[in-house]
C-alpha cells in the first residue's frame, strides 16, 4: 500500500511589469515566493491580490502614523526630500509662470513630503487609502487628500505639474495600471518622482549569494528585505521598463542610501 502527502502547487503570477510568463524562483522565504522575470529583470513576490485585500492590508499602516517609519525624518531625509521636490521644480514644463505647481502625492503616508512641498510653495493634495492617515494629512496640512486607489480618482485629467510615489511603487498590486492612471494626471510637461528601493544595490547582491551559497540556511537577511508589503523590486533595467510602457520619458536616475 502506498501513502504520499502533497502540497498543491501555487498559481506563478506572470510579471508584474511586463506580463512575461517566464518567470523562475529567486528564492522563498518562509511561505514568500520571490520570483524574478527571465524578460524584464524584474523581481516580485508570488502572491495576487485585490483591491480589498490591499485595502485590509493598510487599514491600520503604521498605527496611524505613530510607528518609526511615519516618524524617523530626519534632517537628512528632509534634506534629500527638498532636493527631489526642487530637481522636480526645475525639470517641470510650465504655461503660466505665476501659479503654484500643483503636486500629488500618492500613498502620502502622515504627509511628510507633502509638508515639505507646502514650504516650497506647492499647492498639495495627496492619495492614501490608510483612511486613519488621511484624516491625520487633512487636519495636519489643511489639504485635499482622497482616500482611494488612484485609477479611481475623480479629477479631470492633466490636472497636476508633479506627481510624488516616495516608497510606493513596490508595494502596488498592478504597477502598469497605476502609472497609467499618474499618466492620464499629469500635464504634458509634468514631472512624476518615484523613490523605491534598488534590488541591485549591494548588501541585497551579497545576502541573495550568501543564501544561495548557504542553500537557504542563512535566511536572516533575506528576511529582512523580501517581505509581504512590497510585491515588487525593481531593477534599474525593471523599472525603465515600467516608464517605457506606461509613456514616459527617463529625465533622471540615480541611486543613494
Amino acid at each position: 500500500m502506498t501513502q504520499a502527502l502533497a502540497k498543491a502547487s501555487r498559481p506563478q503570477l506572470v510579471c508584474r511589469v511586463c506580463s512575461s510568463s517566464n518567470t523562475h524562483l529567486m528564492v522563498e522565504v518562509e511561505s514568500n515566493q520571490v520570483l524574478r522575470c527571465q524578460a524584464c529583470g524584474h523581481v516580485f513576490l508570488n502572491v495576487a491580490h485585490t483591491a480589498e485585500s490591499i485595502s485590509t492590508l493598510y487599514e491600520d499602516y503604521g498605527q496611524q502614523g505613530e510607528n518609526q517609519y511615519f516618524s524617523g525624518m530626519d534632517a537628512q531625509v528632509l534634506s534629500n526630500i527638498d532636493g527631489y521636490l526642487k530637481r522636480a521644480q526645475e525639470l517641470v514644463e510650465v504655461d503660466e509662470a505665476d501659479q503654484p505647481l500643483r503636486l500629488l502625492d500618492i500613498g502620502c503616508g502622515n504627509g511628510g513630503l507633502m509638508q515639505r512641498a507646502q514650504q516650497l510653495g506647492f499647492a498639495v493634495e495627496g492619495v492614501e487609502i490608510c483612511q486613519p492617515l488621511a484624516q491625520i494629512v487633512r487636519e495636519r496640512l489643511d489639504c485635499r487628500v482622497h482616500g482611494c486607489f488612484v485609477e479611481d480618482l475623480e479629477v479631470d485629467d492633466a490636472s497636476y505639474d508633479v506627481i510624488t510615489m516616495y516608497d510606493l511603487v513596490e508595494h502596488l498590486a498592478e504597477p502598469c495600471v497605476d502609472l497609467r492612471a499618474v499618466h492620464r494626471l499629469l500635464k504634458p510637461g509634468g514631472v512624476l518622482f518615484v523613490l523605491t528601493p534598488n534590488d541591485d544595490a549591494l548588501v541585497r547582491t551579497i545576502s541573495k549569494q550568501l543564501y544561495r551559497f548557504t542553500r537557504g540556511r542563512f535566511d536572516r537577511p533575506m528576511k529582512k528585505l523580501y517581505y509581504p508589503d512590497h510585491l515588487s523590486y525593481f531593477t534599474k533595467q525593471s523599472i525603465h521598463e515600467l516608464f517605457t510602457r506606461t509613456g514616459f520619458e527617463v529625465l533622471d536616475w540615480h541611486t543613494k542610501n
